[in-house]
C-alpha cells in the first residue's frame, strides 16, 4: 500500500499532541479558577465596603442626633445622661416615628479578634421588654471611641477615653475600628453632636429644637 499517497500519524506524534492538549487544558482550567477566585474576592471586597459605608452612615446619624437629657436631683450637680466609654456609648436620641426618646447603646460585642459593632435601642418610657438590637458591622479586631471637649474642672478642651457625669456633651466623638483581616482599612470617623445641652429645654422632635422652657 506504499503507492497510495496516504499518510497517517505516528504513535509519537499522537502522544505529543495529547500531551500538549493536556497541558493546554490544565492551563485553561487554572486560569478559569484564578479568574473565578479574583471575581469572588472583588465581590467580597465590594460587599464589605458597602457594609462599612452603611455602618458609618448609621453611626454618624445616631451620634449627631444625641439628645442631652439632663439629670437634676439637688443637691447633687446636674449632668447630661451620657455614658461614653472606650468600647461603648450609651446615649439618648429622639425617635422620629414616636417622638419619644430612645435609650441607645452602641458598642463592641464579643472578644478580639472577632468583634461586632452592635446597636440597641429601647423607648425611654418602656418599663419592660427587651431592646431591639442589630449588628452594624462584624469581623472587627478593635473598636475604640474617644471624646473631645472641655470636661468639668478643666481649663482646655482635649481628647478623653471616657465621658461620664459631665454638664455638657462632648464636642466631638471619634470612632476607630480595625478589620480583623487587616486587608481593608476602615476610615476613622469624627462626629459632632448637633444638640447643645439646655437644662430648661423641653425638646420637640418635630422641629429638632426646644418647644419651650420649664
Amino acid at each position: 500500500m506504499s503507492g497510495t499517497g496516504e499518510k497517517g500519524f505516528t504513535l509519537l506524534e499522537l502522544l505529543v499532541s495529547l500531551t500538549l492538549l493536556s497541558l493546554l487544558t490544565v492551563a485553561l482550567v487554572a486560569a478559569l479558577r484564578f479568574g473565578v477566585a479574583s471575581w469572588r474576592k472583588a465581590q467580597d471586597a465590594s460587599v464589605r465596603l458597602h457594609a462599612i459605608a452603611l455602618a458609618q452612615k448609621e453611626i454618624a446619624s445616631d451620634l449627631s442626633r444625641i439628645y442631652p437629657k439632663f439629670i437634676d436631683h439637688p443637691p447633687d450637680a446636674a449632668f447630661v445622661d451620657f455614658d461614653g466609654r472606650e468600647t461603648q456609648i450609651r446615649f439618648y436620641t429622639p425617635d422620629p416615628r414616636s417622638g419619644f426618646l430612645l435609650n441607645t447603646l452602641l458598642g463592641a460585642v464579643g472578644t478580639a479578634p472577632s468583634l461586632s459593632l452592635q446597636i440597641e435601642a429601647m423607648p425611654d418610657i418602656a418599663t419592660s421588654g427587651r431592646p431591639a438590637s442589630r449588628v452594624l458591622l462584624d469581623g472587627l479586631s478593635s473598636v475604640a471611641f474617644a471624646y473631645y471637649g472641655q470636661a468639668d474642672g478643666e481649663r482646655e478642651a482635649g481628647w478623653h477615653s471616657s465621658w461620664q457625669g459631665q454638664s455638657a456633651l462632648p464636642k466631638l466623638i471619634r470612632v476607630r475600628m480595625t478589620s480583623a483581616s487587616g486587608r481593608m482599612p476602615i476610615p476613622e470617623a469624627v462626629i459632632s453632636p448637633r444638640i447643645d445641652a439646655d437644662v430648661g429645654c423641653v425638646f420637640d422632635p418635630s422641629i429638632n429644637f426646644c418647644r419651650g422652657r420649664k
